[in-house]
């Protein structure tokens, strides 16, 4: 439930953060809906350890997370992503 998964994220942001953060970048441009609070969120609140994501998303995923953000988003809010990405 809600509690196990808050428990889970808590211990992925503490032992591996960059890629918990990928998996939720992930997460939040799946399916054909983008949730795009979560990969708002995701960008501008770990902006600080970005860099490191990136890379560990690259690596887990084969993707870059400019591309992901690029299919998945459009207009004023995909420009203001990459903005943050660059």
């Amino acid at each position: 439930g809600f509690l196990e998964d808050a428990a889970l994220f808590l211990l992925g942001v503490k032992l591996n953060p960059f890629e918990t953060v990928a998996n939720m970048i992930k997460e939040a441009c799946k399916g054909f809906k983008t949730d795009r609070y979560l990969l708002m969120s995701c960008l501008i609140r770990y902006q600080s350890i970005l860099p490191q994501v990136i890379l560990a998303h690259n690596e887990k995923f084969g993707k870059s997370v400019q591309k992901r953000v690029k299919k998945k988003t459009r207009g004023d809010f995909r420009f203001v992503l990459l903005e943050i990405l660059s």
